[in-house]
């Protein structure tokens, strides 16, 4: 069967899976890419699209048996908690491979969904990063018994967002008693407690190596985690903290990404990034600049693409 007119799109946002409705911001940067792209846009989820080989080339339909022309861009805009080593990325894999643009790439969001992949490479590049232990296969029993544990400590699984999974262990000798009642399905990180930072953390946005807005969040009521999806207040404070912008641009770059954030925890007096995600949520005052600069990037993807022999 022949491509259809959606299949045919130069520039693609791929969603994972097909939700009932679409965040709001969601719908701005898909507003966005529309008005710079027109019918050469279109909107697909992971669960829309089939992949494989046929005559031994690469090949991409949608469900009902339809051959897509690969498009030329991808933005992938989706939970990093929801990408799946063998759903989500072989369908990355596979539109890398047809030699679709695709940001940001797999190996991007691989080193950013599992937190101690990307500390590793962020720590690699000379980027400051907590004390942080983990462990491959030792039992959770041993590793809480070692004495290379600080504390108190922070508590996070590899892989979670939105603040989840996380809690501050402020002694040793509770986290040994605790241990069997803490979810051991993927292996934990221990981590350096920042006092200073208590309740308070620095989002700084970027797209290709450019600053694009810097947010504060707080806690409410004394808590630790300051995530705005647990309720944490933000403000937006661009150019208050350079020394972290400075920083979030090199982190962003070591990892391979086009589009992320870099959260930072407050230091006596410096900056000690927490974590970085390839596929943040939107929180108010940000979705108009970064619906803008995602859109634009795209835009000049694609003309490196097209200008390509």
């Amino acid at each position: 069967m022949e491509s259809n007119a959606k299949g045919s799109a130069d520039v693609w946002m791929l969603v994972f899976r097909l939700p009932e409705s679409l965040p709001i911001w969601i719908d701005l940067l898909q507003k966005s890419l529309h008005d710079r792209f027109g019918p050469r846009f279109a909107v697909w989820h992971t669960d829309e699209l089939l992949f494989g080989v046929r005559g031994g080339e690469l090949a991409l339909y949608d469900t009902s048996g339809c051959r897509l022309s690969p498009p030329k861009v991808v933005y992938v805009r989706h939970n990093t908690a929801d990408l799946r080593p063998d759903h989500e990325t072989s369908l990355l894999h596979h539109l890398e491979q047809m030699g679709v643009a695709v940001f940001n790439s797999l190996a991007a969001h691989m080193l950013c969904a599992n937190k101690v992949l990307h500390l590793q490479r962020l720590a690699a590049a000379g980027i400051p990063v907590p004390d942080t232990i983990s462990y491959a296969a030792v039992p959770l029993g041993d590793v809480v018994q070692s004495p290379l544990l600080p504390e108190p400590c922070i508590v996070k699984s590899v892989r979670g967002n939105c603040g989840r999974a996380v809690f501050l262990a402020p002694q040793l000798e509770l986290l040994r008693e605790m241990h069997g009642n803490i979810d051991q399905r993927l292996p934990l990180l221990f981590q350096q407690y920042i006092s200073s930072s208590r309740g308070r953390t620095l989002r700084v946005l970027v797209v290709d190596g450019q600053l694009i807005q810097s947010i504060a969040f707080s806690a409410s009521a004394g808590g630790l985690k300051s995530n705005a999806s647990l309720g944490g207040d933000t403000s937006v404070c661009t150019g208050r903290y350079p020394e972290a912008e400075e920083i979030a641009i090199r982190a962003a770059k070591a990892l391979g990404l086009v589009f992320g954030a870099v959260d930072f925890l407050f230091d006596e007096d410096s900056f000690i990034i927490c974590e970085v995600n390839a596929n943040p949520g939107w929180v108010a005052k940000t979705e108009d600049a970064l619906s803008s600069a995602i859109a634009n990037y795209a835009v000049r993807l694609l003309n490196r693409t097209t200008a390509l022999p």
